[in-house]
């Protein structure tokens, strides 16, 4: 019993022992890696001192700066060369043509100013209606007062009123207006383009009554094949002389009056 009881312990003690040296060797090893890294990243010593410091080489001695004078002259940068902004030439425009128109004589003067504004109309029409075969459009009063900016002045240039007295004495004393107008190269590109609208204008006009036409046959056509099945036939003959009537009629009519 008593060697059971001292067999025991000495195994126990052995044990003991064992474990002791394995923890002693876990933390003696960080140690010494710590150490082993501490020592190779520590300098040298020198032996001898400390080391003497190295002799920077010798500089080159220095230019002496040139004379202003030997210095090559700075270029100019380049200059930005800009186009200058094109100036409106102060000459008038130039007359196409010009007209002497006289109205005819009325009690009023506003009166006899629209007269000879008709009148200068009437003659700027026919010199368009000369030149451009097949123009349209009509000048109106409108147009020859129109002091836009893109013409440069109205169409009308001088006017003078006279008075007419006749034989008469009791008669009132009439007033006639003289106007003259000149055509410049901007008011002829104006009357181009209200030709070309009403041209649009008419074409649209004729596509309109053509259209129009059409639907009128059509519905006469539609027309006469229900009555002609309503009827059974019975009155074949009167309903085609009726749908060919409003097909003939209705399209005459129309492109005529609308």
């Amino acid at each position: 019993m008593r060697s059971s009881v001292i067999v025991a312990i000495f195994v126990i003690a052995l044990l003991g022992l064992g474990l002791r040296s394995q923890s002693d060797s876990k933390f003696r090893a960080p140690a010494r890696i710590h150490a082993q890294e501490s020592k190779a990243t520590k300098p040298p010593k020198n032996p001898k001192g400390p080391a003497a410091p190295e002799a920077e080489p010798p500089k080159p001695p220095e230019a002496p700066p040139a004379p202003a004078e030997a210095q090559p002259p700075k270029q100019p940068e380049g200059l930005i060369h800009r186009d200058a902004k094109p100036t409106k030439s102060s000459e008038p425009p130039k007359v196409l043509w010009s007209k002497e128109v006289s109205g005819d004589a009325r009690t009023t003067s506003q009166a006899a100013h629209r007269s000879a504004l008709e009148a200068a109309a009437r003659a700027f029409g026919e010199y368009l209606k000369d030149k451009y075969p097949g123009f349209k459009w009509t000048p109106t009063l409108e147009f020859l007062l129109d002091d836009d900016i893109e013409r440069g002045h109205k169409m009308v240039v001088e006017e003078q009123d006279e008075e007419r007295r006749l034989a008469d004495g009791e008669a009132p004393v009439l007033v006639q207006t003289k106007l003259k107008i000149e055509l410049r190269e901007s008011h002829e590109k104006a009357a181009l383009q209200e030709d070309r609208k009403v041209r649009v204008e008419s074409r649209l006009w004729q596509a309109g009554r053509g259209l129009g036409g059409l639907v009128i046959i059509l519905f006469a056509i539609v027309g006469y094949v229900r009555m002609d099945d309503w009827t059974k036939g019975y009155l074949s003959f009167p309903l085609k002389l009726t749908a060919l009537a409003v097909a003939v009629a209705g399209p005459a009519a129309l492109w005529l009056l609308v």
